[in-house]
């Protein structure tokens, strides 16, 4: 009989014989491999063949073995994500989240988002043209695209405003965007300020 070293099906190589059942078992995806005659292993009398050596698990002890560890492994996985979450929402602003998979997976994503984030992005593929004012104009600028993704939209809203020759809605982009009004004249005092360098310099 040919000896085997992993597991047809998962291919592992944690296998464990069960002297007692007579049995040759996969302790990580718990299936039974095959039925053994003791006596190709253990070349004693009948009588002896099938006491378990010292250290031999049985199949059902296996199984609970493999839960106990993958138990403690989601409980190790759970408590490192409270931890991490607990940390940094310490540090979290009013009306701000912590994005837990950006933390866990070490993702582009930002850590803080403001719980309107969802909302803007709904905001902005809903309009194609502020979506292209984020992306031509306010990216691209090294003034804008350092500002908050809230005051993003604020300014790519301004600009929209301001491209129709039109005087910016404050209260309506302070609603949309969940910026404070006082927030909303600073951004758009730094808009009128870069476009007046901007064709200054043309």
């Amino acid at each position: 009989m040919e000896m085997l070293e992993r597991c047809p099906y998962c291919n592992s190589t944690d296998l464990i014989w069960d002297y007692e059942r007579g049995y040759l078992v996969c302790t990580s995806c718990g299936s039974v491999i095959s039925q053994l005659f003791a006596d190709l292993f253990m070349p004693y009398p009948q009588s002896n063949a099938y006491t378990e050596p010292q250290g031999m698990y049985s199949i059902r002890e296996s199984l609970r073995e493999k839960d106990r560890r993958i138990y403690a492994r989601k409980l190790s996985k759970i408590s490192k994500e409270v931890y991490l979450y607990e940390k940094y929402s310490k540090k979290a602003r009013k009306n701000v989240e912590v994005n837990i998979r950006a933390l866990l997976e070490g993702t582009k994503e930002k850590i803080y988002r403001h719980r309107n984030d969802s909302m803007l992005t709904r905001l902005m593929e809903d309009d194609s043209e502020l979506k292209r004012i984020i992306k031509e104009i306010v990216e691209k600028d090294p003034v804008f695209s350092s500002r908050t993704y809230r005051g993003k939209v604020a300014i790519a809203m301004m600009l929209k405003y301001l491209v129709r020759g039109e005087e910016p809605n404050l209260e309506e982009i302070v609603k949309k965007t969940s910026i404070s009004r006082t927030h909303a004249k600073r951004l758009y005092n730094l808009v009128l300020t870069r476009l007046g360098n901007i064709l200054a310099r043309a």
